[in-house]
């Protein structure tokens, strides 16, 4: 902590350390821009958390509670170019995409949490409903 000059700073080192982490598996599962083509960027995003590679620490924005809203606002802010799904799509494109999101969030919460995590069977099983809503 010595490097930080308080509590709070490191913090937020940490999630930038650990997202950081993340924009590298992102990209390099990402064959366009990131600015375009919202499908695959939450196709990078779904490809990412079923590799079942997360562990506690990518928990990181939620391990203080007195600086919970801070780091999970700075998780957002970091995330949000490749989770975000522009209002202009059409509506059934959009809770498509949403249903894509939150089925990567539960996979890689449950494998960072150890809470029910997917067999290698259900990941491939999950994979499919997922590709199916993705239009693949």
């Amino acid at each position: 902590m010595y490097h930080f000059r308080t509590k709070e700073a490191l913090m937020v080192a940490l999630v930038d350390e650990v997202v950081d982490g993340w924009e590298r598996e992102l990209t390099g599962r990402l064959h366009v821009p990131l600015s375009e083509a919202p499908q695959d960027r939450l196709r990078s995003y779904l490809d990412w958390s079923l590799s079942g590679t997360f562990d506690v620490a990518d928990l990181v924005m939620l391990t203080d509670p007195r600086l919970r809203d801070r780091l999970t606002a700075r998780w957002a802010e970091r995330l949000g170019p490749w989770l975000e799904i522009p209002d202009a799509l059409p509506s059934a494109m959009r809770g498509r995409l949403t249903s894509v999101r939150l089925i990567a969030d539960g996979a890689w919460f449950a494998d960072a949490t150890g809470t029910f995590p997917l067999s290698p069977d259900e990941r491939a099983r999950v994979r499919e409903v997922a590709d199916r809503l993705l239009g693949h």
